[in-house]
This record gives C-alpha cells, structure tokens and sequence, in this order.
C-alpha cells in the first residue's frame, strides 16, 4: 500500500483507531516503468472523494523531490480510476517517483 487509504465513516484529516491518518482516497496500485527513452508512470485508485488533483513528483536520490506534472483528479465517486503521465525527460540513472494527493481544500499527503 502507498499511503492512501480510507476508511468507513472517516473524514479527511481525522485518524482510525489504529491512529492511521485517512484521505478520501484509496490508491491501490503505483508503477513506473521504462520505455525507449521515456518513464511511464500509471496508478490506480478508487473511492475518490473531495479529490483535486494529484502532482506527480520525480527525485534521483530517493529524498529530494520536485514536481513534474500534474493530473486532474477524476469526479467520480466509487469506481477504480486509472491514470497514467509521461515523464519525457527522465534523468540520467535511477529516477524515483512519489504521487502528491491534493484535497480540495488544498490539504495533501504523498504516496
């Protein structure tokens, strides 16, 4: 799991009694890979509520990241949603790949 998950009956930024912080979205899959000379990045959510946008971040060292697109996030409700964004210009080496989720009340929190 990547950090997104929910809960029944909880609202965002309230906590289940496992004390785990919950967003109105469930993301059950995150992938990158390499194609020629492009990175395809392709997640998968479902119970999206409250969903703005996700922004898609890339780093080479696994701690330092910056945005490099973002993706609308789908106005539907309960139902899987697949994404996907091409990084045309990945760096040279290892890239790593984190997903921001942004509320839209502009609250957020990373894959």
């Amino acid at each position: 799991m990547f950090g997104f998950t929910t809960a029944g009956n909880i609202i965002n930024n309230q906590t289940d009694l496992a004390g785990v912080q919950t967003l109105p979205v469930n993301l059950i899959s995150l992938a990158a890979r390499a194609i020629n000379n492009v990175v395809e990045v392709k997640w998968t959510t479902t119970s999206e509520l409250n969903n703005a946008f996700f922004a898609i971040e890339r780093s080479t060292n696994g701690v330092n990241f910056t945005t490099i697109g973002t993706t609308k996030a789908s106005v539907a409700g309960n139902q899987f949603h697949d994404y996907v964004f091409i990084d045309r210009l990945p760096e040279y080496g290892a890239n790593f790949y984190r997903l921001k989720q942004v509320d839209v009340d502009n609250q957020f929190k990373y894959s």
